[in-house]
């Protein structure tokens, strides 16, 4: 039984005349981590940002559970997955839990919400299983870099989806926390099911050892 839920096919991407994929075909599995490991500029982002529908390849198509991707409307889309990037910023004063609730947002309309009690259960559960309850009244400009990932994946988990992509997550934190990031992201597929995307610029042994 195929348990593919998110597939890649023969994709082509160019930045002007410097192609940066050409014909690349990958499955993303259902309820499992897949990490793309690779050095800077080997293309990893942009398939992210392609995957992501930040970008549009050149040939070849990107399906999520069967349907190609361009044929998914941005808010649908947010209700299947949810993205970590790279770089992330906010609002200097803005607070943990402010933050966190923005991943409700594609269940809003004009940004008003239709299910308080709903939205209120999906933020506190995110940032239990972050373990940032004790932050929620902080500024996030306040946080060491570590919490303020978490915050981030805690804002991505509101969103409530079955797939979470992470681009490169542990970047730029120091050893402690990419530690902690990762268990993290190991316990959000073994314990709640997630599946799981991300790329790496070296092997994320804590990870991989499941």
């Amino acid at each position: 039984m195929d348990n593919t839920v998110f597939e890649v096919n023969n994709l082509d991407f160019s930045y002007g005349a410097n192609q940066v994929i050409q014909g690349l075909s990958v499955k993303i599995a259902k309820g499992k981590i897949t990490t793309l490991i690779g050095a800077n500029g080997c293309g990893k982002s942009t398939l992210f940002n392609l995957m992501t529908k930040n970008l549009k390849p050149k040939n070849g198509g990107i399906s999520l559970n069967g349907t190609d991707i361009s044929q998914i409307k941005l808010r649908d889309f947010a209700k299947q997955t949810a993205i970590v990037h790279q770089y992330n910023t906010a609002p200097s004063d803005i607070t943990v839990e402010k933050l966190v609730a923005y991943g409700r947002t594609p269940y809003h309309s004009f940004g008003i919400t239709s299910d308080s009690k709903t939205d209120e259960e999906k933020i506190r559960r995110a940032m239990e299983i972050t373990n940032i309850t004790k932050y929620k009244d902080k500024a996030v400009s306040q946080l060491s870099g570590g919490q303020k990932q978490r915050v981030w994946i805690a804002m991505a988990l509101a969103q409530d989806t079955e797939i979470l992509f992470l681009d490169e997550p542990t970047t730029y934190l120091d050893i402690r926390y990419q530690l902690q990031i990762l268990n993290l992201v190991r316990c959000l597929n073994r314990d709640y099911g997630i599946t799981i995307y991300g790329s790496a610029r070296h092997q994320p042994v804590a990870l991989l050892q499941r």
